[in-house]
Formats: C-alpha cells, sequence, structure tokens
C-alpha cells in the first residue's frame, strides 16, 4: 500500500528515527531562515522556536519531560542576525528559565 501526504504553504514534515514521518502545520516562516538569513517568531509555540534554531545553528536543545510545561507557552521574538550565544541567553530571558550546557552541542531547558 503506499501513502502520499502532500505539503502544502505552512506545512513541515520530520522524521525521528525510528518513528514515522511526522505532518504538522506550522506558524513561523522561520524555518526558512536557512534562505532568509532571519529567525524571526510571532506567538509561535515553543516547540516550533526550538526547532527552527536547532535546525539553523546545528543545536541539540532539548526539553526534558520535568520542563514539557513549557512546550505551552509562545514566543515572540525577533533573533535578527545574532549569535548562537545571543540567542541561547535571549531564549532564557524569555522563557525565564535556565538552558544548561550537556555536551558538543546539546543543551537542556530546565524548570530549576
Amino acid at each position: 500500500m503506499c501513502w502520499v501526504e502532500v505539503l502544502t504553504s505552512n506545512m513541515l514534515a520530520k522524521r525521528e528515527q525510528h518513528k514515522p514521518l511526522q505532518f504538522k502545520a506550522v506558524k513561523s516562516q522561520s524555518l526558512l531562515a536557512w534562505k532568509t538569513g532571519r529567525l524571526t517568531f510571532r506567538n509561535t509555540p515553543l516547540e516550533e522556536v526550538i526547532d527552527a534554531v536547532n535546525s539553523y545553528f546545528g543545536l541539540d536543545i532539548q526539553v526534558p519531560p520535568s520542563a514539557a510545561s513549557l512546550y505551552k507557552r509562545s514566543l515572540t521574538v525577533d533573533f535578527g542576525n545574532k549569535s548562537v550565544d545571543e540567542i541561547l541567553v535571549s531564549l532564557q530571558r524569555a522563557l525565564k528559565v535556565p538552558l544548561v550546557k550537556d555536551s558538543g552541542n546539546r543543551y537542556y531547558i530546565t524548570l530549576k
């Protein structure tokens, strides 16, 4: 059996290892930042902001289950042409929570 899903404007397809392909609507054009050079969000769900920042900068920002309540938050922010370090500080300030570096490019957002 062949299953076909057509991506339209403001849709995202995401594939994670050992999981089926996921399709969802997106509110932000920041997933096109590779083309536009700008990360701008307007009332965008945190998960979408993190996905865009991770993709654009090659980071692995994680929200552990203990901080999953943060996914209920939306952000309005213009990262412009800021550096990775400036964006990480901006995220910490906007969310009012610590962002802890684990190793390499992996970070965790915590509630502590």
